[in-house]
């Protein structure tokens, strides 16, 4: 029992006596000469240890808080991953998984050609089309030479100035045709595209890999987070269990 901690309903000068009840407290008035006992009601408290549990209290909620928002921002983290792994399977995997242009051969460049016909871009506008005619070495046949997966060997960007576009499609015309009669190697498809080749693949191994890695950080991160904070909780609540035993 603390005598210094000590809270009573006079307004006088009050000494605490360690009496039998703890209920009488024998006090003397400071405007008179005589001492008068004056019984008052006396309650006594630790005031250490009741702030001591006030601060407990207080930073075991803010834990409570921080732990919440740490397991929210895991939790968001996979779901965004989730998303990340369907859009990249999507556009990414599934085109890879699909290609077949594996083949390699050899491709001679034999003419260039701009269509009178342009293709769509977008719905926006029309743009002109590189056409490139090899001869496979290998097949002894012609063939056209794609870029990439595209239509086209090469299409500029959307713009709406034809002119702009037709200078830049014939500068690259012109350095194609600087190159006619070099030997390149590029890839087949026989079974689906006999006819086409491409200079380079869209999508490869690699590129596939590479646009699955985020995700799978990400999903990595945000369970790596909750299972942290989980982790804690348990361990507090092991602690806690033990002082309680003891």
């Amino acid at each position: 029992m603390l005598w210094s901690n000590v809270i009573t309903h006079t307004f006088i000068y009050c000494t605490a006596l360690p009496v039998k009840d703890h209920w009488i407290k024998h006090s003397y008035a400071a405007d008179v000469f005589a001492y008068i006992p004056v019984y008052v009601p006396l309650y006594v408290y630790d005031t250490g240890r009741s702030s001591t549990q006030g601060q407990r209290r207080t930073r075991s909620g803010a834990e409570g808080v921080g732990e919440d928002r740490a397991i929210l921002l895991g939790f968001t983290m996979i779901a965004f991953s989730v998303l990340m792994f369907f859009v990249v399977g999507i556009t990414v995997v599934k085109p890879y998984i699909n290609s077949n242009w594996e083949e390699k051969t050899s491709c001679v460049l034999v003419h260039t050609d701009i269509p009178k016909d342009w293709v769509d871009c977008r719905g926006v506008s029309t743009v002109p089309c590189l056409r490139v005619t090899v001869n496979l070495t290998d097949l002894n046949q012609s063939a056209l030479l794609h870029f990439n997966e595209e239509p086209c060997f090469y299409i500029p960007k959307c713009r709406m100035d034809k002119t702009e576009l037709q200078d830049e499609v014939q500068k690259v015309k012109k350095v194609l045709d600087s190159q006619l009669g070099n030997t390149s190697s590029c890839f087949t498809d026989r079974t689906r595209h006999p006819r086409d080749v491409i200079l380079s693949r869209k999508y490869t191994l690699r590129r596939s890999l590479f646009s699955l890695l985020w995700p799978c950080l990400m999903l990595g991160g945000g369970a790596l987070l909750v299972g942290l904070v989980k982790l804690t909780q348990y361990r507090e609540k092991c602690f806690l269990i033990q002082q309680y035993n003891k």
